[in-house]
């Protein structure tokens, strides 16, 4: 039960309903996430990178692998980076770049392409070469998909994970149903979840 509590909390976190899900994990006595976890969200949301790295410490003990912070750390450095490349503060980005990123010693290569990206004379001409969206909460979202791979379940649920159930029970309703028209919109929106899939013939 505890589970599926915490997949409905997240559920609606997303939706925006942040005082319901207060109110579910008082009334079922249910932990969303680990505290540590949630503080290291709120900030990297917030690109307070300094205090993400702190929490970064304490979530240590809770993450499986070492090599795992390692990675994590990077990602958190590769976003603090490109932000200050973006809003003009190359000698800042320069400092990360050569006093954070390098000492990690992982992914050498990418640090190389990151390097390149000192180059950049635009903000757009940086975005287009990074693939990335720029600064703010589309970017530090997907990078918070990323770092949630590296940390168990029960210290940080996998993003939209609620949905990815759905969706996968929904994908096998339709594998099995003998009518299935294949070129109908797979999307889970275009489907009810209160009744089972069945094509009429």
């Amino acid at each position: 039960d505890e589970d599926v509590i915490r997949l409905i909390g997240q559920h609606l976190h997303g939706l925006g309903l942040n005082q319901t899900v207060d109110l579910l994990m008082q009334e079922s006595g249910c932990r969303l996430e680990h505290p540590s976890a949630t503080k290291f969200r709120n900030h990297v949301m917030e690109g307070e990178w300094d205090k993400a790295e702190n929490d970064l410490n304490e979530l240590k003990p809770l993450v499986h692998s070492s090599n795992a912070i390692v990675k994590m750390k990077f990602l958190l450095l590769q976003q603090k980076y490109l932000e200050y490349l973006e809003d003009g503060k190359v000698l800042e980005a320069l400092q990360v770049l050569r006093g954070e990123l390098t000492p990690l010693k992982y992914n050498t290569e990418r640090i190389h392409i990151l390097s390149g990206y000192l180059m950049c004379s635009h903000p757009e001409d940086l975005r287009t070469k990074a693939e990335w969206e720029g600064k703010g909460t589309t970017s530090r979202s997907k990078l918070l998909d990323k770092l949630q791979t590296y940390l168990p379940p029960s210290v940080m649920l996998p993003p939209r994970r609620l949905q990815n159930l759905l969706r996968q029970a929904v994908e096998l309703q339709r594998d099995r149903c003998l009518y299935h028209n294949t070129k109908l919109d797979n999307n889970l929106e275009s489907v009810s979840l209160l009744i089972d899939h069945v094509c009429n013939r």
